[in-house]
């Protein structure tokens, strides 16, 4: 299995969105792409679904129903409706009651002939830009292209692949059920879709802190922060020894004040991201290592699609990961040092 860590910033805009048009015309006939994203609004990137479903290969597409810039997905839709996507490859995930689920994923799956024949990526980035600016959806959503995110690809891992796909083949033929999953371990990551009956791997795993002697260095960097729960599970851990600092993004919004000052009252050092032409700081990792001699030997990442949040947490379909992976914990920590030193204490 191989690992690695795709990074978009502002220096490097459109690196996702090339790396993954890049992927899609790579897939040969008889071979299939599953692509699970939150917005698509990107026509470059239905074009390249049209050409590879056109040439034989075996596309799905699942997107969202619900998503907070309303028109959303309607121009992918009609387009790609228009170039013969119909229901055995274009489904939409909906709300099933008035909690207003969204389908949050950014998942990505190409199967291809060879030693590398399975490629799975997700993460945080969405097909959201477009080749013309669009000034009333950057002022919504912010420019995706241009700000900070990021992906994590893996090549050859056949039952992680299998796991992904049989998961996101449920969600497409079930457009309204809710589903939740308990975590699955693949080497050195692991897996949870959400929303969980239970506790989350990240939730699961911070509570350790919470025991004397557990002590640990968490370092979170997550666009939007708010759910009551994961703030006093932070709040708890900082009382009790553990060294805790958080960037979100610079917006009411997604990081709102009252959360920061929840954190700053429990001495907690929070961070606003700030771009000065306002491109978001859209990741969503946080790194955990023990506090000691030892602390680089134990350290891990948790990424996803998951904010801090409570719809995050028990209503949207998401995804978290835990990896212990040395190239992904040290490029996660080189980009956290980026992201502090562009950012504002609060």
């Amino acid at each position: 299995m191989d690992i690695a860590l795709l990074v978009n910033r502002p220096t490097t805009p459109s690196l996702l969105l090339e790396s993954l048009l890049k992927l899609i015309h790579s897939v040969p006939s008889g071979e299939e792409i599953f692509i699970a994203t939150y917005y698509l609004r990107n026509m470059r990137f239905c074009k390249a679904l049209v050409e590879a479903h056109g040439r034989g290969v075996k596309v799905k597409l699942l997107l969202s129903g619900n998503t907070y810039y309303k028109p959303g997905n309607l121009a992918a839709e009609k387009f790609l409706k228009d170039h013969g996507f119909d229901s055995s490859t274009l489904a939409f995930r909906h709300p099933a009651n008035l909690l207003k689920r969204r389908m949050h994923l950014k998942l990505f799956l190409a199967s291809k002939a060879g030693s590398r024949s399975n490629i799975c990526l997700f993460g945080t980035y969405n097909p959201s830009g477009n080749d013309v600016a669009e000034q009333q959806v950057f002022d919504v959503i912010g420019d995706q292209d241009s700000g900070y995110n990021l992906l994590l690809r893996i090549y050859g891992n056949a039952l992680l692949y299998r796991y992904v796909r049989q998961h996101l083949a449920t969600l497409f033929s079930h457009p309204r059920r809710r589903f939740s999953s308990p975590p699955e371990s693949f080497g050195n990551i692991d897996l949870q879709f959400l929303p969980s009956r239970r506790d989350n791997l990240l939730i699961d795993y911070l509570r350790r802190g919470l025991i004397p002697g557990n002590e640990l260095k968490i370092r979170v960097a997550v666009s939007h922060i708010s759910d009551a729960g994961a703030l006093n599970l932070l709040r708890r851990l900082a009382a009790s020894g553990s060294h805790i600092e958080v960037i979100g993004h610079d917006s009411e919004r997604r990081f709102p004040q009252k959360t920061v000052n929840k954190l700053s009252d429990s001495g907690i050092r929070a961070f606003r991201y700030v771009h000065p032409e306002l491109l978001p700081m859209h990741c969503k990792f946080v790194l955990v290592e023990p506090l000691g001699p030892q602390q680089h030997r134990f350290r891990c990442a948790f990424l996803g699609s998951m904010n801090l949040t409570y719809k995050s947490f028990h209503i949207n379909d998401e995804l978290i990961s835990r990896t212990s992976d040395d190239d992904v914990c040290d490029a996660l920590d080189e980009l956290y040092t980026e992201l502090r030193q562009a950012s504002r204490p609060v």
